[in-house]
């Protein structure tokens, strides 16, 4: 699943620092279970409009994610828009990002967690198992 950026907020200790934000892109490995709604041929080959859910690991953040929504098989291939469910840093108390800091060095800018939805797509290779593979 490659998700939206993840803000990360951070901060220099020097005189004249600011709040600093980062964006990180990501490749989020996971596992999911789908289930299939419709099946069907195109010129031959196998097709399937499914529905599925996962589980991944986000390595930029060391938190784990879960993805929910449609997907579109073709042979082997899958691909499916998912809603990203995931937590997210934000700025609290006040602090914007590129905020001046001063020049006192014992100012940290606070940040919390929540859980927020965004836009995600996965392209994956479907493994059959059990007998119905065969047919």
């Amino acid at each position: 699943m490659i998700p939206a950026p993840i803000t990360l907020p951070s901060m220099l200790r020097a005189p004249g620092a600011k709040v600093q934000e980062s964006h990180t892109y990501t490749v989020i490995p996971m596992v999911s279970v789908n289930w299939v709604a419709i099946e069907g041929k195109l010129k031959g080959q196998r097709t399937a409009l499914l529905l599925g859910g996962g589980i991944g690991y986000n390595p930029a953040n060391t938190s784990v994610e879960f993805g929910l929504g449609p997907a579109f098989a073709w042979r082997s291939i899958q691909l499916s828009p998912m809603a990203d469910i995931r937590r997210d840093v934000h700025l609290t108390n006040g602090f914007t990002p590129n905020e001046s800091l001063g020049s006192s060095s014992s100012v940290t800018p606070t940040t919390a967690t929540s859980w927020g939805v965004k836009a995600g797509i996965t392209l994956s290779v479907r493994i059959p198992l059990g007998s119905a593979a065969s047919k």
